[in-house]
């Protein structure tokens, strides 16, 4: 699998998840618990690490690989919280998606996930389509490197 098929599977994880707003009300311990504080580095390290998981896979990672890689980035991500100068409609995205994430059961597959994009109302949709545009722009992934030729 080449570094771009590995980047756009991540991507698609990425996407995945930022698509899974749609899910019930959460209970205590909200996303809007999260730090608003972080620096710009510390945010692009937890919202890249989801494209860390997947960067060394030769091929698609089972059900339970892409729903421990969604939970670990969402768990990162709150743990970090977005920097203060995050538009508000970029932080409700954010933390639509990592209380949604944190509803998934450790057993879904990725075809049940899947099926919950269909139940995004359009404010869902513009809120995580912001914090994806927002935060792919604050945090480009860096390009691989080839190896030197003699």
């Amino acid at each position: 699998m080449t570094v771009r098929s590995r980047v756009a599977l991540a991507a698609s994880a990425l996407v995945l998840a930022a698509s899974l707003t749609a899910c019930g009300d959460g209970g205590g311990n909200k996303a809007s618990d999260a730090p608003a504080t972080a620096s710009k580095d510390e945010f692009c390290t937890a919202y890249n690490s989801l494209f860390d998981a997947f960067k060394d896979n030769t091929s698609a990672p089972s059900d339970s690989e892409t729903v421990k890689a969604i939970k670990d980035w969402a768990a990162k991500m709150k743990e970090t919280g977005t920097p203060e100068d995050i538009p508000d409609d970029a932080r409700r995205g954010f933390e639509a998606i990592i209380d949604t994430v944190a509803k998934i059961k450790d057993d879904a597959t990725q075809d049940e996930i899947k099926a919950l994009t269909g139940a995004l109302n359009s404010s869902d949709q513009k809120d995580t389509e912001a914090f994806g545009t927002w935060a792919t722009d604050l945090c480009p992934l860096p390009l691989p490197s080839s190896p030197s030729s003699p």
